[in-house]
């Protein structure tokens, strides 16, 4: 949690931004993305480079949930999904931004099958 509060007090969001994003949506703002990108990296789930870090939030998540099987095959299957948006070209590199956004997206449309909603 300190991760996000430090986070926040870089990148102020308006109430409207945290409106949107309390219903599932990225706001289109530069800001909203860095925070994303800034509380990624400090989570452990985006590497130094700006890039979606699949093998740590494996690791993670293994070490929280340990062994359970059908737990890791979903783990599994987020992490796949995800890594996907390495592929995709983003103009603001190391910074992270652009690809928290899309990591924001991945992480929304696969959180049920984890069972995070």
């Amino acid at each position: 949690m300190n991760a996000l509060r430090e986070c926040s007090q870089e990148y102020t969001l308006s109430p409207e931004d945290l409106e949107e994003l309390k219903n599932s949506k990225m706001p289109d703002s530069e800001k909203v993305k860095c925070y994303f990108a800034c509380a990624y990296k400090r989570a452990g789930m985006m590497d130094g480079e700006g890039k979606f870090w699949g093998d740590n939030v494996r690791k993670m998540s293994l070490q929280q949930y340990g062994n359970d099987e059908s737990v890791v095959q979903k783990i599994n299957h987020f992490v796949d999904a995800c890594n996907k948006v390495n592929e995709v070209q983003v103009s603001d590199g190391e910074k992270g931004c652009e690809r928290a956004a899309l990591m924001f997206k991945c992480s929304n449309e696969h959180a049920s099958e984890l069972g995070f909603i």
